[in-house]
């Protein structure tokens, strides 16, 4: 009887052992294909981002030598614009050091694991990848729509334009801005929260930008070409802030979804790296918008009247 007992203890453990066996064989096999499908996710996002680098260096060229002319004629420029190109330079600058970090980490077997790189739940990545992904690209939100909106202001309120760019409010608004993505290293839970309470701000400025282009392009007070064109602009500079904001920056409203479904994550991740081509196209129809020009022909035509005189 002790044999037949020791017989089906035997018996019960060799097949936990085979029960063992296959759970952990098919777990193998299914990390196995997860790993493949990340190597596979990555290796995309990696091509977005290399597209985005090549494209986003000659149109950031392209904003600053505008940027330089128009200093250089005597415009002014807002400290909204010169912090939105250096969102978009920061990110261009740190782009390598993160597609040289996921090719030595493609399947995130070790260091900065996939989800660990794209959720940011790891103190241990590196800090350039934080960076590159919350910073710029939460404060580039935000100083697209403002240089919009302080660009359609400018045609029918240029009292506010010179509140909004007054030192006293512009510079406390960026530092709050770049503030912002600094409370991940406090609690970085909160990345989905700060994602949900900067958007509805941006959507904010973005319909108080549409009812001034609206007024703008009703208003037939000076029904003049150089108002017409001004008016175009203005609708030229809504649409481009619109599009970036709903194509390029809504993503960060599904961040929550990023860690349910990583195939959106990725796909999202991949759209906003044309944002360094939409932020620089929006400076320079700023640029073209207000040229400075006016006031040095007005200054040529009392020269010539003074000496008629």
């Amino acid at each position: 009887m002790d044999d037949y007992f020791d017989y089906d203890l035997a018996m019960d453990d060799t097949m936990n052992y085979s029960y063992a066996m296959d759970y952990t064989a098919m777990y193998d096999l299914a990390m196995d294909d997860a790993m493949d499908d990340m190597d596979d996710v990555s290796t995309r996002i990696i091509i977005f981002l290399v597209i985005g680098v090549c494209v986003g260096v000659p149109a950031v060229s392209w904003a600053l030598r505008m940027l330089f002319l128009h200093v250089r004629g005597g415009g002014r420029v807002s400290i909204f614009i010169i912090f939105l190109l250096f969102s978009d330079i920061l990110e261009l600058f740190l782009i390598p050091f993160l597609i040289a970090s996921m090719s030595s980490n493609v399947i995130g077997r070790h260091g900065c694991g996939y989800s660990r790189l794209w959720y940011f739940y790891d103190r241990d990545c590196p800090i350039a990848l934080i960076v590159a992904f919350i910073g710029p690209r939460l404060c580039g939100l935000c100083f697209h729509q403002l240089v919009a909106l302080e660009s359609i202001l400018s045609l029918r309120h240029p009292h506010c334009v010179s509140c909004l760019s007054s030192p006293f409010c512009s510079i406390p608004i960026s530092v709050a801005i770049w503030i912002c993505p600094l409370i991940y290293f406090i609690s970085p839970s909160v990345l989905s929260l700060m994602c949900f309470a900067l958007l509805p701000v941006a959507v904010i400025v973005a319909i108080l930008s549409c009812v001034f282009t609206a007024k703008a392009s009703c208003s037939c007070a000076d029904p003049g070409t150089t108002s017409r064109k001004d008016r175009g602009t203005s609708v030229r500079v809504l649409a481009v802030a619109m599009g970036a904001l709903w194509v390029l920056y809504a993503p960060f409203l599904f961040v929550p979804l990023w860690i349910i479904f990583p195939y959106i994550g990725s796909m999202f991740v991949c759209i906003m790296s044309f944002r360094v081509v939409a932020d620089p196209l929006l400076c320079v129809l700023v640029f073209k918008k207000n040229p400075q020009r006016q006031p040095t022909q007005t200054g040529i035509e009392l020269n010539t009247v003074q000496t008629s005189d």
